[in-house]
């Protein structure tokens, strides 16, 4: 009883009651690993929890599965361990992490247990939340038991189809497919050859069918069925320009779903000259964008673009992009921009882009390739990006946010807000979709060993809030009333309760009960009002008594009042 009593002074007045949240100053942000490792891939499951897949130097190259809560704290008590010694180049991507739609972490990695004569082979594992292999600690072979016909097999990429059966996709002498049942069977012998091609992607275009992206002269598609025949009459070319030669295609490719089609981006060159692009194919194979496999640029300015990162926006149906940009001739002097394009190509924001990071700035000079973008609520989207104090290699880096309405309007009042202002060397910034009424950010950063130190990293992350704020869950940190008009009556709550507030004008207003822990309980309104408004709610039958939050979401921000239920 005094426990209970005690939470709820804690709640009411602000104080912490789960040491374990998420920081709420960018001074801090949290180690999620306290190990050093090679390459790291992330994967979130709907309510916010997230694995982690990390290859870490002990002795051999060993992988290693985390699981963490939405919290980003530690679910099991150690990592899951699985064995193999792979070959790591840059070059080359050696694995691929999918969590499917039953919360599983399904990871094909590269594994020597077959090697003959330094032959690399892949294996695939599947993993779910409580750290059980379900296709047993050997995995299952993906070459059907038979010896890789070529010493050579990279770039692994993997998707679920509608029927729980999973794709697999890498290139080798040719790109290879192979096809896995729900419960670990090989479905297509030694797989199925694709021809030739490099860097493949494999994405799930509903009704059991998927499309196949790779790059040769330029880049390519085409839709399979479920039995790997084609769909399309013929390939399709979604780029026919130059591509960069000096540097693989993975690591400024990026490849999303779309409705049922596909959305790539990348940068291709005309003459010296090199911009962002990205296109939209269609689940028919045609190309939704007037310049079709010429490319989409993101900007017509004066700069030269470089790889963007992509997020599509299914509610809102627009695709989000945030890129880097350099002055012409340079590398080092860059600006960061985004853009909104519509599905049928419009540029939505700024013709040059919306700017993020100005290279003429002293202060934003040095402003580095590591962007990440998330799609948000009502049309809204994250922006992160990394920027460095000057244009050395080593130099310290902070990272920086922005939340972008629907017409190009930054959301905060201060527009731009600090996520990690430790100074030190960083890497690789991605951010998980918006969760519990927050995005998570997560980087490679080498602070514990020294600002200019770049021969190992750590895992660090941080959440943020649609308001701007960072920290725990609403039940961590004081419920501000910042609109003052929301309130709730009768308050306790028997079976019946009134929403009242007021809106300065005509706008969408979101309200829901959530959890003392954050998650949503109940849908109370959705829609567009202004003015002084009360909304009429009745309580659904299986909502436990207990205390609860009222949380309002507007452009301007999110609200909450406490409310109890008897």
């Amino acid at each position: 009883m005094k426990k209970a009593f005690f939470f709820l002074v804690a709640l009411f007045f602000g104080y912490s009651v789960y040491a374990q949240g998420w920081p709420s100053s960018p001074t801090e942000n949290k180690r999620l690993v306290e190990t050093t490792f090679y390459t790291s891939e992330v994967g979130m499951l709907p309510d916010g929890s997230f694995y982690l897949f990390l290859d870490r130097p002990d002795g051999p190259i060993v992988p290693f599965l985390y699981y963490f809560d939405k919290d980003g704290n530690p679910v099991w008590d150690e990592p899951v361990e699985i064995c193999r010694e792979p070959t790591l180049t840059w070059t080359k991507t050696m694995s691929h992490l999918l969590v499917d739609r039953d919360g599983n972490a399904v990871i094909g990695v590269q594994n020597t247990k077959l090697q003959m004569d330094d032959i690399e082979s892949y294996t695939a594992f599947k993993i779910n939340k409580e750290g059980e292999f379900l296709w047993g600690k050997e995995g299952v072979d993906l070459h059907g038991g038979a010896i890789p016909s070529g010493d050579f097999n990279a770039a692994l990429k993997l998707t679920q189809l509608d029927d729980g059966s999973y794709i697999f996709a890498w290139m080798a002498d040719e790109i290879i497919l192979q096809k896995v049942s729900p419960d670990g069977e090989v479905l297509w012998g030694e797989g199925k050859r694709m021809g030739a091609g490099a860097y493949p992607y494999v994405v799930n275009a509903g009704d059991n069918e998927f499309i196949l992206f790779w790059q040769s002269s330029g880049l390519m598609a085409r839709k399979l069925d479920f039995d790997g025949n084609d769909i399309w009459a013929q390939p399709t070319t979604v780029f026919s320009g130059e591509l960069n030669p000096q540097i693989p295609a993975w690591t400024y490719l990026e490849v999303i779903p779309a409705n049922g089609g596909i959305v790539a981006g990348w940068y291709g060159f005309e003459g010296d000259e090199h911009y962002t692009q990205i296109a939209y194919v269609l689940p028919d194979g045609s190309h939704a964008f007037a310049d079709a496999d010429k490319g989409l640029r993101l900007a017509y300015g004066d700069f030269w673009g470089y790889a963007p990162k992509l997020a599509f926006d299914e509610e809102a149906e627009c695709i989000y992009a945030v890129f880097d940009e350099a002055i012409p001739g340079q590398s080092y002097a860059r600006r960061v921009a985004c853009q909104k394009i519509s599905l049928d190509g419009e540029l939505m924001w700024d013709p040059e882009g919306l700017e993020l990071a100005d290279p003429y700035d002293t202060e934003m000079v040095g402003s580095v390739g590591y962007q990440a973008v998330a799609a948000g609520p009502r049309g809204t989207a994250v922006f992160g990006w990394m920027k460095q104090e000057d244009i050395a290699a080593n130099d310290p880096i902070v990272i920086r946010t922005a939340v972008i309405g629907p017409e190009g309007d930054f959301v905060w009042e201060d527009s731009i807000k600090e996520l990690c202002t430790v100074e030190s060397v960083k890497y690789d910034l991605r951010c998980l979709p918006y969760v519990n009424d927050q995005w998570v950010f997560i980087w490679e950063d080498c602070r514990d060993f020294g600002v200019g130190t770049v021969a190992e990293t750590n895992l660090w992350s941080q959440n943020i809030r649609l308001d701007g704020s960072m920290g725990g869950s609403v039940a961590n940190y004081k419920v501000q009333r910042l609109n003052a008009s929301l309130e709730v009556y009768p308050n306790p709550v028997a079976d019946h309760m009134r929403v009242s507030f007021q809106v300065p004008n005509r706008q969408n207003v979101e309200l829901s009960l959530l959890s003392i822990s954050g998650q949503e309980v109940a849908d109370v309104y959705q829609g567009q009002v202004e003015g002084t408004n009360v909304i009429e709610w009745n309580r659904p039958a299986g909502i436990a008594p207990g205390v609860y939050l009222l949380r309002m979401v507007t452009p301007a921000g999110t609200d909450y009042a406490k409310v109890v239920l008897r």
